[in-house]
C-alpha cells in the first residue's frame, strides 16, 4: 500500500519504550454521502475504524471496526486499498514513551443489513455518533476549526489531511466518469449521422436516375450528404478534458505534503463540466 504522507510530532524521548497500535479506516460514499464518525463533544470529524488485534490482518479488522462503531455491515468484495499515513509522537498515557501508528485506510461499500454497535470507552466521553456528510470539504473545514478544541490533535490532523487528499480523488474520478459519458456521446452522434449519410447518398443516386427532376433532387441530398460527413470528420472539443486535466494534475500529492490551510474547497463538490 502506497504512504500518503507521515507525521512526526518529535516531542518524544527518542530513547523511550515504544508502543504500536496500527489501525485500519474506511472510506464509504453511498448517495453521494460519506459515512463519518462526529465527536459531538469536540466537533471533529474521522473515517470509521479502529485498532488491529492480535491475528487480525488490516481487512478484518476493518470490517470489524466499521460494524462495531457505526453498525453497518462493509461488503468484503468492494474493499479496495487507497493509502497508509505514519504517525509517531509521545505517548499520551506514557509520557517517558513513544506512541506509533500505521493506518492504513480503504474505500469500500456497506450492504443494507445492519448490526449492534460496540463503542468503547473514550467514544462514549467523546460522544461520537455516526454521521452521512454531503462533503469531505465540510468535515475538514471542521477539523481545522476545531483542532484546538479537543481530542487528540495528531488524529484531527491526520484526518483532516486525509479528507482533502480523498475529496481531490473523488473529483477526479467524477471527471473521469463525465468525460467518458461525453465520449460516448459524441461516438453515437458519429455513428448515426454515419447512417444518415448513407441513406441520403443511396436515395441521390436513384433520384438521378429518375431524370431531370430527379437530378436536381438528388442535388440536394449530394449537398446535405457532403455536410453530413464534414460534421461526422470535424474534430470536437469535449468541455471535460481540460477541467479533467486541471484535476487530475492537482490530484497528485506533493512531497513533501502540505495542508492548503485557509484555501476555499467550496469547488470541490462534484458539479456538471463547465461549458
Amino acid at each position: 500500500m502506497q504512504e500518503l504522507f507521515r507525521m512526526d510530532s518529535g516531542d518524544y524521548n527518542p530513547d523511550g519504550p515504544v508502543f504500536c497500535r496500527p489501525s485500519a479506516r474506511g472510506i464509504i460514499e453511498k448517495d453521494g454521502k460519506f459515512l463519518l464518525m462526529h465527536s459531538r463533544k469536540f466537533g471533529y470529524y474521522k473515517f470509521p475504524g479502529g485498532g488491529i488485534e492480535a491475528g487480525e490482518n488490516p481487512i478484518q479488522a476493518l470490517i470489524r471496526e466499521v460494524g462495531e462503531e457505526t453498525g453497518c455491515v462493509v461488503i468484503p468484495e468492494t474493499v479496495e486499498e487507497y493509502g497508509s499515513v505514519y504517525r509517531k509522537e509521545r505517548d499520551s498515557e506514557d509520557p517517558d514513551g513513544i506512541f506509533e501508528q500505521q493506518n492504513y485506510y480503504y474505500f469500500c461499500e456497506i450492504s443494507d443489513e445492519t448490526t449492534e454497535r460496540k463503542i468503547e470507552d473514550y467514544e462514549i466521553t467523546e460522544d461520537f455518533a455516526p454521521e452521512w456528510v454531503p462533503f469531505l470539504t465540510i468535515a475538514a473545514h471542521e477539523n481545522r476549526v476545531n483542532m484546538r478544541r479537543g481530542g487528540e490533535r495528531g488524529i484531527v490532523e491526520r484526518e483532516m489531511r486525509v479528507m482533502d487528499m480523498v475529496d481531490e480523488v473523488i473529483r477526479a474520478r467524477h471527471f473521469a466518469r463525465e468525460e467518458a459519458e461525453a465520449i460516448a456521446d459524441v461516438a453515437a452522434t458519429k455513428a448515426a449521422m454515419m447512417r444518415c449519410f448513407m441513406v441520403f447518398f443511396f436515395l441521390s443516386k436513384i433520384l438521378f436516375c429518375a431524370g431531370s427532376n430527379g437530378a436536381r433532387s438528388a442535388q440536394v441530398l449530394w449537398a446535405r450528404c457532403l455536410s453530413l460527413r464534414a460534421s461526422c470528420s470535424r474534430p470536437r472539443r469535449n468541455p471535460c478534458s481540460p477541467a479533467l486535466s486541471r484535476i487530475r494534475q492537482s490530484a497528485v500529492p506533493s512531497a513533501p505534503f502540505s495542508c492548503r490551510f485557509g484555501r476555499s474547497r467550496a469547488s470541490a463538490v462534484p458539479f456538471p463540466c463547465p461549458s
